[in-house]
């Protein structure tokens, strides 16, 4: 399992958006990476 993670500000937030994307694992497992996977991990769904 994954959780998004910027490195800010050594790497710019486009750059690592750019590079997630460029992975082509699909919009619903890059939705989970970017938000769903830190949401439930935090409880706050």
């Amino acid at each position: 399992q994954f959780v998004f993670g910027s490195d800010y500000p050594f790497i710019q937030p486009k750059r690592c958006l750019d590079e997630l994307q460029e992975l082509g694992i699909g919009d619903e497992a890059l939705q989970k990476v970017l938000v769903g996977n830190g949401t439930r991990l935090l409880g706050l769904s």
